[in-house]
């Protein structure tokens, strides 16, 4: 019986009506994970910019207006964290700016939701990032946020 179960798990799902592959979707939640590489200047700017939204969050207030958002967070890696053989130890030459989000709805109405309402935001946070388009028009930044997306071996929800 555990076997049957496992094996239609492994069995990749098809797209979505929305465009979503099955890997990031649960129920009515969506996950998008996003990786980048930040230019020279955005290693100051981030974390001034992070600063400035833990210490001043109602200055970032537009983000409550998307209320399908169950989740979002943005960070700054510096270092692979090493959890001993057979993982390699890596050094990463640069920060790299993560996003992460579980949200219902389509992934092309959050990222044009995203796109439009946060324009500013996007332009800061992914303003740092090398290959960055600009949020407007829509289609190049939904193309940039696919050549960086990773698929999410787990998300939590409630």
């Amino acid at each position: 019986m555990f076997g049957a179960v496992s094996d239609l798990a492994a069995v990749p799902g098809p797209v979505t009506a929305t465009g979503t592959a099955s890997p990031h979707v649960d129920g009515q939640a969506i996950a998008i994970t996003v990786f980048s590489t930040v230019k020279p200047l955005g290693r100051l700017w981030l974390p001034l910019l992070f600063w400035f939204a833990t210490h001043f969050p109602k200055a970032s207030g537009t983000l409550a207006r998307l209320s399908f958002i169950h989740f979002a967070r943005w960070t700054l890696v510096r270092q692979i964290p090493f959890n001993g053989p057979p993982q390699h130890r890596e050094k990463l030459n640069y920060p790299h700016p993560f996003f992460e989000s579980n949200f219902n709805g389509g992934w092309e109405e959050y990222i044009d939701a995203f796109s439009h309402i946060l324009t500013r935001g996007m332009k800061f946070f992914w303003g740092t990032s090398y290959g960055f388009p600009q949020p407007l028009p829509t289609s190049p930044f939904k193309d940039y946020i696919k050549r960086h997306e990773i698929v999410a071996s787990h998300f939590w929800g409630a």
